[in-house]
């Protein structure tokens, strides 16, 4: 008769076992914990991150071309702004998520402050790199979308 070994039969179900494994995945674990946690915010810190990210190679690129001197404490002034902003963002997520608070969302209000921040400095360093003023390159095409329709006064 064949004698069919499964998983069971190799498992270690002793306390020293368990807590060596524990221990040599204490990190895995506590990334997975973490992680699910967060997962209402994954959208936030990756755009947050993604602009951030756009903002740095836009920022080098202006350096580059205005022949600006490109330091380790600027570039490391980068991973400072996104540690900060991502402690920003689990925060404001911490607070509205144990203060109840539903009506207002802390979380995106906080969020949507940041990448628009992002949003600016990124339009501000495309606007060097290339000479041209787009927020009223935008505002003029916009303004010519929707003309104003101006009544006519009857005297």
């Amino acid at each position: 008769m064949i004698k069919y070994i499964t998983l069971r039969n190799k498992l270690d179900y002793s306390f020293p076992a368990m807590l060596a494994t524990f221990i040599n995945n204490f990190w895995v674990l506590l990334c997975w914990a973490f992680g699910t946690y967060l997962l209402p915010v994954h959208s936030v810190i990756f755009i947050m991150i993604f602009m951030v990210v756009v903002d740095f190679i836009t920022g080098l690129w202006k350096a580059i071309k205005s022949h600006e001197v490109i330091t380790s404490k600027r570039m490391g002034d980068t991973i400072e702004k996104m540690v900060l902003y991502l402690i920003g963002i689990i925060t404001s997520f911490v607070l509205q998520s144990h203060i109840g608070i539903e009506a207002v969302k802390i979380m995106w209000v906080f969020g949507t402050l940041i990448i628009t921040r992002e949003y600016l400095s990124i339009i501000e360093n495309i606007e060097i790199l290339t000479g041209t003023k787009i927020l009223k390159v935008i505002t003029t095409y916009i303004a010519k979308l929707f003309p104003e329709h101006k009544e006519e006064k009857n005297d």
